[in-house]
């Protein structure tokens, strides 16, 4: 007899870029909703607060850019 095997190594890779993409989304877009209460929690300037954003978003050009 014959053994059927799938190759399910695609399928999983995909399953993971999904969860992945979605965790990614999920994190860098809901950040802004806690920079008000954040800032009043700690008393800083909301441009103190946005440039810990600013700095990731270029680190993450930065590194993608490298590879």
């Amino acid at each position: 007899m014959k053994s059927v095997t799938k190759n399910y190594q695609w399928i999983i890779i995909a399953s993971l870029f999904i969860v992945l993409a979605v965790n990614w989304g999920i994190v860098f877009n809901s950040s802004g909703v806690f920079i008000i209460p954040i800032q009043t929690q700690f008393g800083t300037s909301r441009a103190a607060m946005l440039m810990g954003l600013f700095i990731r978003g270029i680190v993450s050009v930065i590194t993608t850019l490298i590879g």
